[in-house]
């Protein structure tokens, strides 16, 4: 749950950067429109489409799944909308920059540990690791991957609106797979310590 809401924070920090938002929240703003609903309510409907595309490809959802699915989009929505997170829209480039970059850290390091919960994981993430999985792949190739169709997606259908996409949309693409890599590491390292105590 921690890590479930750590993410959603995470995104609301891109967002509160005005550098651009993850490629996944460009499509769900772009489906929002013809869809006529909310943009944490489109991340709960899209997020369970791909947790049915990851379970068809092996990857079969748990309760974390579930977690994942109705806490991280709401929690992004919440935090914009009830000012917990800077909106950094009127400052500096430096600021801004630093907001989103700690955006990105603070996802990659969220996914370790809810993933590293080993109660499953979330929809996307449960995608980028089956196409691992079938592929050979590396977790960041396969997430980057992702992370660029879903961007062309929802770019196509009017999500890349203002302040939508930007510089921090392509750090978010390119470094979240590594952001990622990095949390399962550091997790491991935790993990590794906590038993040499006992």
């Amino acid at each position: 749950m921690l890590g479930c809401v750590a993410f959603g924070w995470g995104i609301a920090l891109m967002i509160g950067s005005h550098l651009g938002i993850p490629p996944w929240d460009v499509l769900h703003y772009g489906l929002g429109g013809p869809m006529h609903a909310s943009f944490g309510v489109v991340g709960v409907i899209v997020g369970l489409g791909i947790a049915v595309v990851a379970w068809r490809l092996g990857r079969k959802p748990g309760w974390a799944t579930l977690v994942n699915i109705g806490v991280i989009t709401p929690v992004a929505d919440l935090s914009i909308r009830l000012h917990l997170v800077p909106d950094s829209g009127g400052c500096g480039l430096a600021r801004r920059l630093a907001e989103n970059v700690a955006g990105i850290l603070v996802i990659g390091l969220s996914s370790g540990i809810y993933i590293g919960a080993g109660r499953s994981s979330g929809p996307r993430d449960s995608l980028m690791l089956a196409v691992s999985d079938h592929t050979g792949w590396r977790v960041a190739i396969s997430r980057n991957l992702q992370e660029l169709g879903a961007l062309a997606i929802g770019a196509a259908l009017g999500g890349a609106g203002h302040d939508r996409l930007g510089v921090g949309t392509a750090f978010f693409a390119l470094g979240v797979g590594p952001a990622v890599e990095a949390g399962f590491w550091t997790v491991g390292r935790v993990e590794r310590f906590r038993r040499g105590r006992r």
